[in-house]
């Protein structure tokens, strides 16, 4: 049985037990939970486990089988380690109103008099309700109380953080968290420096780049000042945000530090801002050059031009992953999007292929050596034109000979037939699996 297979069985047989009503009703209990310690204890050696079973698989080159061997045993264990906490939270957060004993011992009372079952429910008054919503609510507030049980999670594995995250009990600390005075106050502060920075980056390098010659757009010194104040100011905030927020991830955990560090989402924090800084120390160098004399009259260089074209989407994006967090709705469309992309790479694969090759075809059935382009122009042009025919524009050329007229038709039967219907597919089904998991996370 391979180890997917054994927690499954693990975890079915724990929910099998933990279904009884008797060990409901012990869970619904303070005394069952206690101070709590022993679930931080459970998740700091899930923590250590996986914190060395990281380190160790990375050192491939002087680690021998056994202690490969062993990596997995200690895999294993950390697997069951940070699955007896999630399972605890999963239980006890379907706790009813049924596993308070009181309630219970009311309702068998009832049941003894009445032998009409339709009528139990009846027993039940607003008081006994009450009572059971504040005990549960007291027994959620122990438990999500406890210092730094959030932060553990968010270090485990990313289906145990799903399965932790969508339980009522942490979810109320979440939401707690996110709607408390200080968390509003700090995505505030945060979105204006987030739209600050885009600003400042276009009113100042972007625009300033086009004041380098003598015959282009008047250059004003104060606003170009006050922009690079302004866009330098904010990424050294963000940058000191993305430092403090490493250390606090390595204190907690170095394979979270090191996991995070590495992730898509540092890569989509960090490298806009390096963009921008690359593009302001830029174009003011280009200016001081100016204004010194060096050079009498300064061309807007190409790479200063394509560093502010690829900077700007980059700080877009940046806005677009911030905002995310803070709207479900907004969430749940990125989250497709990003699903669709990443099911679509072999698909992409396929159709580069299919492309290239008909390029390559076209070539050698149209160039002429002749010709005032060169071979490699030419070839430049076979690709522009296999992509266009892929999205329409048919023209000409191929009913200049029977075999291009061959490879016209079978080109564009399998791209816009074939590939077009098994792309539909594939962006049917991850807009359902991401719409599917984004509604479980809300």
């Amino acid at each position: 049985m391979d180890n997917g297979s054994l927690h499954c069985s693990i975890r079915e047989q724990l929910k099998r037990v933990f279904q009884l009503s008797i060990v409901q009703k012990i869970l619904f209990r303070q005394e069952s939970f206690g101070d709590g310690q022993w679930l931080l204890t459970l998740l700091d050696s899930a923590i250590r486990v996986h914190g060395a079973n990281f380190y160790y698989w990375h050192q491939t080159s002087v680690v021998h089988d056994y202690q490969k061997r062993l990596n997995i045993a200690e895999k294993n264990e950390y697997r069951l380690l940070a699955e007896a906490v999630i399972f605890y939270l999963e239980r006890i957060s379907e706790i009813n109103i049924e596993d308070d004993l009181r309630v219970f011992h009311k309702v068998q009372s009832f049941k003894r008099l009445f032998t009409q079952q339709n009528k139990v429910t009846t027993v039940l008054s607003r008081i006994d309700v009450q009572r059971f919503e504040e005990y549960r609510d007291e027994l959620f507030s122990n438990i999500t109380s406890l210092e730094g049980l959030v932060r553990r999670i968010s270090v485990l594995d990313d289906d145990l953080v799903k399965r932790a995250s969508v339980t009522p009990v942490l979810r109320r600390k979440l939401d707690k968290s996110i709607s408390s005075p200080f968390a509003s106050a700090v995505a505030l502060l945060d979105s204006i420096h987030h739209f600050c920075l885009v600003i400042a980056f276009r009113s100042g390098p972007a625009k300033a780049l086009f004041c380098l010659s003598k015959d282009g757009d008047p250059f004003n010194p104060n606003i170009y000042v006050v922009a690079n104040v302004i866009l330098i100011s904010n990424i050294i905030y963000f940058a000191t945000r993305t430092f403090y927020l490493n250390i606090a991830n390595y204190s907690l955990s170095q394979q979270l530090f090191w996991s995070d560090v590495f992730s898509q989402g540092m890569f989509l924090d960090t490298v806009p801002l390096i963009m921008a800084l690359f593009c302001a120390l830029q174009v003011d160098i280009l200016l001081r050059r100016g204004t010194s004399m060096e050079i009498d009259n300064i061309t807007t260089p190409n790479y200063a031009r394509i560093a502010v074209a690829l900077t700007t989407p980059a700080l877009w994006f940046r806005i677009l992953r911030y905002i995310k967090t803070r709207n479900k709705h907004l969430s749940t469309v990125v989250l497709c999007f990003t699903e669709i992309l990443r099911d679509i790479k072999w698909f992409m694969v396929v159709l580069g292929v299919i492309m290239i090759t008909f390029a390559q075809m076209w070539l050698s059935l149209t160039y002429e050596p002749g010709e005032t382009n060169s071979y490699f122009v030419s070839s430049a042009k076979g690709y522009l034109k296999a992509y266009t025919m892929m999205l329409g524009d048919l023209g000409d050329g191929y009913i200049e000979s029977h075999v291009l007229s061959i490879v016209f038709i079978a080109y564009t039967f399998v791209v816009t037939t074939v590939l077009l219907n098994i792309l539909i597919a594939i962006v049917s089904d991850s807009y359902q699996n991401a719409f599917i998991s984004s509604t479980l996370m809300h």
